[in-house]
């Protein structure tokens, strides 16, 4: 390797060094320059080529790896995991896999690329409050060649482009008319001032903040604008989609290599009615949820909402929900789910994806594993990826691939037989019945196989317990959750357990339809009957007591670990939402000194979720 290389380069090198002397056993420095000794690794950094491009070619000397900077760390990754059989399941050492091989025999080899999808990310949105892991969560997401050559933002602009605190009191009529007030929780997008306005500050935007693709994402939530302007334009997602393309128009007029950046989400979900095609410049962060397929109702709707995109001429980069907080960090899998959603979002001209995450991996690791493969080769086949997985374990392959296949089972009956529609009170109350007592001693036993299997094996045997940190979590969270929702049902004030604590609930979005309190769910639950006695209610508070601090005690344990998010329950300490332990805490009369307290990392800044 070239004295004087990039970091990047020199951080490649060191990859491979450390991989090859654990599988070899021999010591491989990095030299500047090839010496002839033997075997050689040669890297070559080329300048001309596009973004994340790699190759690999043996010769009589050795194997030269190149590409620009990125493309040479891809290759790296390639030839290990191809060539030497490394897998790696997590970040950390625990989820590394690198097979000994004191002698390394290559057959020829010749391959390269450049990744067809641009955007290929797993997200990690509680990142902040386990700030001290990011250097290893890097290696880790370098190692499963993730990547992003868009510079993007598709988050919710409008806010930040006419901010109220600058704006509302001077144009109270630039925001949105709900109800006949103006409310600031939205802009009145027809306005011809206000969208003046608007890409002015956008254009500066593009022009200061290094972004190719600029936002122009509505707000979260709802609360959009009803006045005669908005309303001319047709639904309220006509005069959006009208937004979005006098906003792209203006764009590509004005500065022709930046491209506009939008949520296919609330208003703008559908495709727009009155405009055939979008201009180019448009690239659309398609939210969607692989777990609608789990039933053939939303596998339809799912097939339906991706197929109407295709002759819009938008450029797609799927915004998925592999890790959502909804699922808990419990093993809510369905890899051939998201091999689906990929395939079908692909057809339609998906140019990349991303997804929401967790440093939750004792339990959701097989997923991010299937998630990070397709997203580099989309053409692999799911089940080909189950037995790469598996195989990691060694002897202890076929009880772990029976572990998982409880939890692979337990999700996709309960998810039909239960009639979970994707809500979050309706998953939350479902959880004790996906994951039960029976399916959660079936799993453990198939644990305590795989640890005899693997016998003095001291790497398989940590790879074994951290995933018993996931079995024993879902363990307690099962019964935790079922023990909030019978108190729930005698009126104990739990949000998103109990209609009236759900409905006061805070929220930062106006004029929400009742799915997101779910009055509907709760008013089903009102019509059945729930006997108790109070002897019984005071015992489920006293045991939720106990798990709950049993809870935190856990994440503390795993804190430094990538088994366990304790991002989850922060962000509810950090903004007071879900206040469940606390609220149990407190009709219990418990002292703040007698509650477990929660190590995280507090963030630097404050965002709201």
């Amino acid at each position: 390797m070239a004295k004087g290389a990039s970091g990047t380069l020199q951080q490649s090198a060191e990859d491979l060094q450390y991989h090859l002397q654990k599988a070899t056993g021999r010591s491989l420095p990095i030299v500047a320059e090839d010496t002839g000794a033997g075997l050689a690794f040669l890297f070559q950094l080329e300048g001309e080529v596009p973004k994340e491009t790699w190759a690999l070619q043996s010769n009589d000397q050795g194997v030269c790896l190149r590409g620009d900077a990125q493309g040479v760390g891809h290759a790296v990754s390639v030839f290990l995991e191809k060539y030497c059989g490394v897998r790696w399941l997590w970040p950390g050492a625990s989820g590394e896999v690198i097979p000994v091989c004191p002698q390394l025999v290559l057959p020829p080899i010749k391959e390269g690329g450049t990744p067809e999808f641009k955007r290929r990310l797993l997200k990690f949105g509680y990142a902040r409050f386990w700030a001290e892991l990011k250097p290893e969560l890097a290696r880790w997401v370098r190692r499963t060649r993730q990547g992003d050559q868009l510079k993007a933002n598709f988050g919710h602009a409008w806010s930040h482009m006419i901010p109220k605190e600058t704006y509302f009191s001077a144009h109270p009529d630039w925001f949105a008319l709900v109800g006949g007030k103006r409310n600031p929780a939205q802009l009145c997008e027809s306005k011809p001032e206000l969208r003046d306005e608007f890409f002015k500050n956008l254009l500066e935007a593009a022009d200061t903040s290094g972004l190719d693709i600029v936002s122009v994402s509505a707000n979260d939530g709802y609360g959009f604008c009803e006045c005669p302007l908005c309303q001319a334009k047709g639904t309220t997602g006509d005069a959006y989609w009208d937004f979005v393309n006098d906003m792209a128009l203006r764009m590509k007029k004005e500065r022709p290599k930046k491209g506009i950046g939008t949520f296919a989400y609330t208003v703008g979900r559908q495709p727009p009615s009155k405009i055939p095609t979008l201009p180019d410049n448009v690239y659309l962060s398609m939210t969607t949820y692989a777990t609608m397929l789990l039933s053939e109702k939303g596998a339809q709707e799912y097939r339906d909402f991706v197929r109407s995109w295709k002759t819009k001429g938008v450029k797609i980069i799927m915004r998925e929900y592999w890790g959502t907080h909804y699922w808990m960090d419990l093993p809510f899998l369905y890899p051939e789910e998201i091999a689906t959603t990929i395939t079908e979002a692909r057809k339609a001209g998906m140019i990349g994806a991303y997804g929401e995450t967790g440093k939750n991996f004792s339990n959701m690791a097989l997923n991010y594993y299937v998630v990070t493969h397709l997203l580099w080769d989309p053409d692999r086949k799911v089940g080909d990826l189950e037995k790469e997985f598996y195989s990691a374990f060694g002897v202890a392959a076929d009880p772990v691939r029976r572990y998982h296949e409880v939890f692979l089972q337990a999700t996709r009956e309960s998810w039909r037989k239960l009639d979970i529609d994707g809500r979050y009170v309706v998953i939350l109350n479902a959880i004790p019945k996906m994951f039960s007592p029976e399916q959660l001693t079936r799993a453990g036993l198939c644990l305590d196989e795989a640890q005899k299997a693997a016998g003095t094996d001291l790497e398989l045997q940590k790879r074994i317990s951290f995933l018993r940190v996931g079995c024993e979590y879902t363990s307690l969270m099962s019964e935790l959750l079922g023990l909030y929702a019978k108190l729930g049902r005698t009126g104990f004030p739990m949000e998103a357990f109990e209609w009236e604590a759900t409905a006061r609930a805070p929220r930062k979005v106006t004029a929400v339809p009742d799915f997101d309190v779910s009055r509907d769910f709760f008013e089903k639950l009102q019509q059945q009957t729930f006997p108790y006695t109070l002897a019984e209610k005071d015992e489920w508070l006293l045991r939720a007591w106990d798990l709950g601090q049993k809870r935190i005690e856990m994440l503390n344990t795993q804190k430094s670990t990538f088994a366990l998010d304790e991002g989850l329950l922060a962000i509810t300490i950090e903004y007071g939402m879900r206040q469940w332990h606390a609220t149990i805490g407190d009709f219990l009369g418990k002292s703040p000194q007698e509650s477990a307290v929660l190590q995280y990392t507090p963030p630097a800044k404050k965002k709201k979720p």
